[in-house]
């Protein structure tokens, strides 16, 4: 299946990626750590924290964790697709600026607030770019 595809490229961040394998990828992510969280979630609520719920809680982290540089991965093939370069994925790293204390800035820092939810849609808007129907310079397009 095509859902699975970016676990055989693991660690392949060249060539290209469809739409949708990227976007099948990244609901199934998204979904499946939803699901494995809410399920620890409620039978650690439930009762009173279980060996079940605290599996389910390692299963949803080792998911999680072992599944991102696949996402990663796939997000840089989609938008090389585009035209554009990996290190647009980047921008999601503006979101640990705020592991670090606010100075005193006074009315600056809800401009600063705002620069991740920006980065955040500039880079949704890149990978949901229509790929190159040519060859460019990341290779073929994708089948």
């Amino acid at each position: 299946m095509r859902i699975f595809r970016p676990y055989r490229c693991y660690f392949d961040f060249f060539g290209r990626a469809s739409r949708r394998e990227f976007w099948q990828f990244a609901l199934f992510y998204v979904v499946t750590c939803l699901i494995l969280l809410y399920a620890a979630l409620i039978f650690g609520l439930l009762t009173t924290w279980t060996a079940l719920a605290t599996t389910l809680l390692l299963t949803f982290y080792l998911f999680a964790w072992g599944s991102l540089i696949p996402l990663v991965a796939t997000a840089v093939r989609r938008l090389h697709d585009s035209g554009q370069s990996g290190w647009w994925v980047l921008l999601i790293l503006l979101q640990l600026r705020f592991l670090i204390p606010p100075p005193a800035m006074g009315d600056w820092w809800i401009v600063l607030a705002l620069l991740p939810a920006i980065g955040d849609i500039a880079l949704l808007l890149l990978l949901m770019w229509r790929g190159v129907a040519k060859t460019n310079r990341f290779g073929a397009p994708p089948s």
